[in-house]
């Protein structure tokens, strides 16, 4: 992993050949970003965090003192304490475009949460509701008006993430294709959802005696909770499980690495009249 770009605030790195762009977005979070090494970002806190996945670019072996990005999957734990909103997503897209961003390949933009390291707290479920409720995702060049909840699914140790097929469900390096990203529905009180790829909105995340793609129709079988650290337990009781590139259901184990999952989280924003050209 090696950055190659700075703007101001912003970062990019080049890892394992996907490029991502970090804002630090100080005006809105208790705490400063620091530049942290590479094996310091599970040991202090960082604030205001905007994921850009890009294109593959040519890292430079440049200026050392650049913050490196945190693995694939360190969301898994967040908790908002930004008030983070769809005003200052837009503004933050405008002032990408001014820069000429999508002219040299950066066109994708994530705005993610505020990690603490105090937030985490290990065997706990994470609030649903208001997990995907405060993170954009957008498209550059163009202009959006339509949001839905949507995100990628980490396997936080692989940093794989969660695929669809046309009947199926695999573990691939993540790569921000719609087959990847995942229209997240939080119910009721937030406990339960359901998760449809946006490569098919009208099949969902289903358990039964396998994981598979079934249609939405509200069924016990496409019902899932975050359960403990990470885990996505189905209706059933057990838990989504990855090993190598396969995905199946399995009993529910605390300490079991293919289980753990970062939960979805994440706007799409669909092409409208946000008016960002």
């Amino acid at each position: 992993m090696l950055c190659n770009m700075r703007l101001g605030r912003l970062q990019a790195c080049a890892i394992k050949g996907i490029s991502y762009l970090f804002l630090s977005i100080l005006p809105y979070c208790k705490d400063t970003m620091k530049p942290l090494s590479p094996t310091s970002w599970a040991a202090q806190s960082m604030t205001g965090l905007l994921m850009f996945p890009l294109l593959p670019v040519e890292a430079s072996t440049g200026n050392p003192s650049l913050a490196p990005a945190p693995p694939m999957g360190f969301n898994n734990w967040a908790r908002f304490e930004c008030g983070l909103n769809e005003t200052l997503f837009t503004e933050t897209a405008r002032a990408m475009r001014k820069r000429g961003l999508p002219d040299v390949g950066y066109d994708r933009l994530t705005l993610d949460d505020c990690w603490m390291l105090y937030d985490r707290v290990p065997h706990a479920p994470r609030p649903l509701d208001s997990h995907v409720a405060k993170v954009y995702r957008i498209a550059l060049p163009g202009s959006y008006t339509k949001t839905t909840p949507t995100g990628m699914v980490f396997n936080t140790p692989s940093s794989f993430c969660m695929t669809a097929s046309t009947d199926s469900i695999t573990f691939e390096k993540c790569n921000a294709s719609d087959s990847q990203v995942w229209h997240v529905t939080a119910t009721g009180d937030g406990t339960k959802l359901t998760l449809s790829p946006l490569s098919d909105t009208s099949v969902c995340l289903a358990a039964g005696d396998g994981v598979s793609l079934a249609q939405c129709q509200g069924g016990i079988d496409t019902a899932w909770d975050h359960y403990i650290s990470g885990h996505l337990r189905s209706s059933s009781g057990n838990c989504l499980t990855q090993t190598k590139d396969k995905a199946s259901i399995e009993e529910c184990v605390i300490d079991s690495v293919g289980q753990i999952f970062g939960l979805p989280s994440g706007f799409h924003l669909v092409k409208g009249g946000l008016g960002l050209d």
